[in-house]
Formats: C-alpha cells, structure tokens, sequence
C-alpha cells in the first residue's frame, strides 16, 4: 500500500499513504494493525479506492404523537410506508404533516413485521406482543382471526416456504399457519426440548445456500441464550419432512430486533458480536472469529454491548442502494451506528444520526426520530446540522520499521464538489494529537469560453492539494489523522503524500 521514493539516508523523502479503504479496525493493537485500515473512521464510507463523507439526512414526515419506534413497508403494485409512534400506526408515505392514525389504541409501538403474498394479494403482517396481529393489504388495516394461540402473545414473525411463522412471547413455542394463510388455525412447535441451555424463543429467521446437490432452504430457531436449532422440510406437522439438522452455539442475541438479512445469510447481534448463520453451519463455537461479522472491530462492539444492551433501539437494516448492512447502537447520547460495505466486509461508524429504528420506502433508508421520520444518505448537511467527519489512519512505519524519522511536510488528496477545509495532523508513535492545520486546496475544472475544448476536466470541480502543509513529527511510525465538518460538500479522501527525513544512523 505505502510508496516510498528511493533516496540516499538523510535526506528528504516522500510516500504515499492510501485512503484506509481496509475500514476501521478496533480489534488489532497499534503496532500490529497493517495499512490500509483506519484506527478511527466517523461518517466517512469506506470505499474501493477512497474513503467517502457520508450524506446527510432531510425531514420527511412531521408530526408523529412520540418517537417512531417502528417503520414498515407494504410493498406491491405500490408501496406504504407507516411509522408506529405512541399507540397508533400512522401513513408517513408522503411527505409533510402526518394525519390521524390508521390504527390506534395500541399498546406499544415495538412491531416485528414481514410481507407475505398469498392468492389475495400481498400483505404486511406486524405483531408486537402485546396487541392482536394486524394485517394490511394495501388498502386497510385488518385483524386476521388466529386460533390455537392469543395473537397479543406473538412477537415476532417470518415468512418460510409458504407459510407465516410466528414466536410466542416468552415461550420455547413456535406458531405456524396453514399455506398461503395470513389466519386460520395455528399450530405449535416446542422447540423446549432442543434448548438445552434453557431460555425462550426469540427469533425465527429463514437461511438459504447453494450446495453441490442444489439450493438447501432452513428455518433457523434462535433462543435468547443463544442456542440456534436449524430444521429443513416442508410439513411442520411431519417428522418425516421436517426435521432438526443441527444444533449450534452463538453468543446470547440482545434486543428483539436481533436478527438482520443479508442476501440467503442471517446475522445475529449477540453479545459476541454479528454471528453469521450459514458461517456456523461450517465452524463450531471454537471458530467463533469466522463466523463473526464484527470480528474486525470486536473490541469497540463488546463495549458498547456491555454498556447498552438492555437498552431499546438495536436493529440492523440492510441498504443496497449504499452497499450498506448497518447496525443501530443506543448510546447514552442518542444513537450511533456501524456500518459495513457489503461488498468488501470494511467498516466505519456513523453519528449524528439519533435513530430509534429504521426501515426501507422502495430502494431508500428512513429512520425515525424525535417526533419525525426521515430520509437517510440525502444531501450535505444533517436536517441543517454540519456532517462532522474524522479519520485517523493506521500507523506506518514508512519503509523501515526501526528507523526514526522526522516527518515535516504533509498533503491531502481529497475529490470535492467544491473546496473543503479539513483539518489535519500526522501523528507519531501512536499518539492522539488533535487535527489542527488547514491545508491549502485549489479546484480544477474548466471555465466556460476560456478552458481548451476536450482538454479540461468539466463538471463542480475537483479539489485536490494546492500546497504542502507544514507538520512535525520525530518518531519511527507515522499516521495521518484528520477531520471535517461541512453543510454544503461532498467529500471523497483518495490518500495522503508525505515527507520526511530518515535518520542517518543505523536502525534501533
């Protein structure tokens, strides 16, 4: 990853450190940490060749009764988006004022829900576990008639190969419906027997993935110690063709909202970390490490577990339009979240964005907040509020482990709509100065009537660095730390140029 120019010892030399693509890394120490990764990385997206400033968000629904604790969408021949706030349900899928709830006196506003198609058309079904089971079909909210169980008792629910799928609160019971049914009679499997650590059902979640022999469809159990009990078939109410095919341990899944799909897998937020499901169907416990999403930053997940997991807010959403799997975290100042590139596995960590759940309107990602519902990853600004961003580069040791070096010079190399003004600092021996210097930046585009004619580059403008900045720093490794904040920009960091002056002497 590093460049480094070739030159008699002693005298200046210039590298190239590249944006840390490799995403945030809070898991190995400092000295150890290869490049590429990034020690921080806040509301910056790491990309294939550069580390992006996260957008923003705009107000798109106004007027809810108390915080949206849940966003759900119908989808068919078109889509609803409803936010539950307080104990109504209400149509957020215009923009502006909210009007009176479509369902109301409700108990909470905590749904689990799914769609689910049958010959009737396609239906949202949402349960919270303490209301009746509520339908929606496009046109009106319904209560379906489930026998066999107290639809108040069901919190959570999944679609499987025709059938919907549901968990009793509480229980080690799982409830299923005829197919093709969103009502009617429903019947139990006692998934007690299986967990052998105790505990009750939490969540109900279907994995598929593509063998030798074909595609292999499962019903994944998980129960709140963390026991997962996988079952493959087709009739629930035969042993014959539905049956255990394994028992497996993950760390014990925290919040109702466990569970995140990502393609045929399912992540689960445990206390250990994201476990992937189809990853411990091939490594035991033992190898916990490779099934585990959040591996790379296992230290900075396991504090926030220990300080936050009973609060309410943990959910991960998936947002393909932004290669992003995120994963909400509450914290003591509102909400953060941590954010994977689907694509490449590199994680950042996002503020700013105070969410109580998220949901997905078409190919868009909302959340909701305070009285609100808005729309994620719109415009520079945060609903008028700066977009602070920071990053602070692994540690490298500049072509020679052992050699002291004094870096005095540094550039950033940054690709703007306009002109940015960040602040930056190189740090040594891994130290923690804060970002102070501002460096100089020029816009390259073409001037209309004076630019030659398909030999300038057109469009906003590139920014990219005008001027060297002036550092200091005497140490063996070297990182650039950073920092911005803007309303007006986008901002995409491709690498930092620097140079500095080896020591003469042998290396220590």
């Amino acid at each position: 990853m590093l460049r480094v120019s070739r030159q008699a010892a002693g005298t200046a030399r210039g590298a190239t450190i590249p944006a840390p693509t490799a995403g945030w890394n809070a898991r190995d120490a400092l000295a150890d940490m290869k490049p590429g990764y990034a020690v921080a990385l806040v509301n910056y997206f790491p990309r294939g060749n550069s580390v992006d400033l996260r957008r923003g968000f705009d107000v798109h629904a106004t007027g809810l009764p108390s915080t949206p604790e849940t966003l759900m969408e119908w989808s068919g021949a078109t889509r609803k988006l409803f936010a539950a706030a307080g104990s109504g349900i209400y149509d957020v899928s215009s923009a502006g004022a909210v009007g009176a709830a479509v369902v109301s006196g409700l108990t909470n506003a905590r749904w689990q829900h799914t769609m689910f198609q049958t010959a009737g058309g396609n239906f949202l079904v949402a349960c919270n576990g303490a209301d009746a089971v509520r339908n929606y079909d496009g046109t009106t909210w319904t209560t379906p008639s489930i026998t066999g169980v107290s639809g108040a008792d069901l919190i959570d629910v999944t679609a499987w190969k025709s059938r919907l799928w549901f968990v009793e609160d509480g229980t080690s019971f799982a409830w299923y419906l005829p197919t093709n049914s969103i009502a009617g009679a429903a019947s139990s499997v006692n998934l007690g027997a299986q967990f052998r650590l105790g505990g009750t059902l939490r969540s109900i979640v279907s994995l598929s993935q593509d063998t030798a022999d074909g595609p292999d469809d499962y019903l994944a159990f998980v129960s709140s110690k963390g026991e997962v009990v996988i079952y493959e078939g087709t009739d629930p109410a035969s042993a014959n063709t539905f049956a255990m095919v394994g028992r497996y341990r993950i760390g014990a899944p925290i919040g109702q909202r466990c569970v995140i799909k990502i393609g045929g897998d399912a992540g689960v937020i445990t206390e250990e970390g994201v476990q992937s499901l189809l990853a411990m169907l091939r490594f035991d416990r033992g190898a916990a490490a490779r099934a585990t999403i959040t591996d790379i930053i296992r230290n900075a997940f396991n504090d926030v577990v220990r300080e936050y997991r009973g609060d309410f807010g943990w959910q991960g959403i998936t947002y393909p339009e932004g290669q992003w799997a995120l994963f909400n975290v509450p914290v003591t100042a509102g909400t953060e979240q941590y954010v994977m590139n689907t694509a490449s596995g590199a994680w950042c960590r996002f503020t700013g964005m105070d969410a109580a759940c998220w949901g997905l309107y078409g190919d868009d990602l909302y959340f909701g907040s305070g009285t609100s519902v808005y729309l994620a990853d719109s415009g520079y600004d945060d609903g008028g509020a700066a977009i602070e961003g920071q990053g602070k580069t692994a540690f490298d040791y500049l072509g020679s482990r052992g050699l002291l070096k004094r870096v005095t010079m540094l550039r950033a190399i940054m690709v703007s709509n306009g002109v940015p003004a960040p602040k930056i600092e190189v740090n040594v021996d891994y130290e923690d100065r804060v970002p102070t210097a501002t460096p100089t930046f020029d816009t390259q585009a073409a001037l209309w009537d004076v630019a030659l004619w398909d030999g300038a580059t057109w469009g906003s403008g590139t920014a990219v660095a005008k001027s060297w900045t002036a550092v200091s720093g005497l140490g063996r490794c070297a990182a650039v730390h950073w920092t911005t904040s803007t309303t007006t920009l986008s901002i995409s960091v491709t690498a930092f140029d620097l140079l500095f002056e080896p020591s003469t002497g042998a290396a220590l």
